[in-house]
């Protein structure tokens, strides 16, 4: 990775971005970026380097800048949930561990998630560039995601996947499109519940928002209340076999099967399912013993038999398409 920043540096490259993951590490598999890699990257090249990954919190781009050492810190999913991520105007703490995010819920960074979508959408009113409508919903539905995960904004959350998107937009450009009218109507249909689910939660404000803030059993980040804008993070899946291992596993000879005193043949106990009860000598004695050569060909005949006298005839049409 360090030779091929060079690389680009020697080519005429002014900026340079580093992921600080692998190749593998997308979708699902995405886990946490490496700092280490990304310092690395700095300290080799006199160009301004971006640093990218692991940016969930306010906090944590503070303490991206301070490991690797980079000029800038990007994010990509991590702002598509919560585009406030980089206000400053608050002052960020320079102790954040890498398993914590802030300890408070500054309104600045992490502002109530539907007036978030309602100032998204006046911006796509504004803009004189057409924005598609399914772009604008794909955005709706992770700004709003922590309340739309939950059974009483199912209604909701339906009523805006059926959102058309073939409603009609004004001739006039600069004055946004009336399709924005239903998204916002929506949405304002969830700033109303959430309103209300805070007050009582809250006692109406009598119980400090950092006292509802619960740890995610999974991951161990903080969880901030369902109406605070916050990140998505989505556990790593169990580790899957190397090559190696399947490659083991693939020409490890067969487990031999004794017989026991009574001609049964019996099995590993390691075979045995975590879930089974009986005990071993009687599932090793529902395993039926080898049939003799003469009763298998018997059996075969018997089916090729069976099989003849279920066939239904051919037809004149079938004949004449062979």
């Amino acid at each position: 990775t360090v030779e091929y920043a060079k690389m680009l540096e020697r080519a005429g490259a002014q900026i340079l971005t580093c992921h600080g993951r692998l190749r593998e590490q997308r979708g699902q598999n995405t886990g946490l970026a490496s700092y280490r890699h990304i310092k690395a990257v700095k300290e080799a090249v006199s160009v301004p380097v971006f640093a990218n990954g692991n940016i969930l919190f306010s906090t944590d781009i503070q303490r991206c800048l301070e490991e690797t050492g980079a000029d800038g810190v990007m994010s990509a999913e991590g702002v598509l949930y919560n585009p406030a991520i980089f206000n400053f105007t608050l002052p960020i703490p320079s102790s954040a561990s890498p398993s914590s995010c802030t300890p408070r819920i500054p309104e600045l960074h992490n502002p109530p998630l539907a007036d978030l979508a309602l100032e998204y959408l006046s911006i796509v009113r504004s803009q004189r560039t057409r924005t598609t409508p399914s772009g604008v919903k794909g955005h709706l539905f992770k700004f709003l995601r922590p309340a739309l995960v939950r059974e009483r904004y199912h209604d909701l959350r339906e009523k805006l996947g059926k959102v058309k998107l073939n409603v009609p937009r004004t001739a006039e450009e600069g004055k946004g499109w009336v399709w924005v009218d239903k998204y916002v109507e929506v949405v304002e249909e969830v700033k109303a519940r959430l309103e209300e689910d805070a007050r009582e939660a809250t006692d109406n404000g009598r119980i400090p928002l950092e006292q509802l803030i619960t740890k995610c059993p999974k991951t161990g980040l903080d969880l901030f209340p369902w109406w605070i804008a916050q990140p998505y993070f989505r556990p790593l899946p169990p580790p899957a076999e190397g090559k190696a291992a399947k490659k083991a596993k693939a020409t490890a000879p067969p487990h031999t099967s004794k017989t026991s005193e009574t001609g049964t043949p019996s099995i590993p106990l390691e075979t045995l399912h975590d879930s089974t009860n009986e005990k071993h000598d009687t599932v090793a004695s529902t395993i039926p013993a080898k049939r003799p050569p003469e009763q298998v060909e018997t059996d075969a005949k018997r089916a090729k038999v069976d099989l003849a006298l279920h066939m239904e005839p051919p037809t004149q049409e079938d004949v004449r398409s062979a």
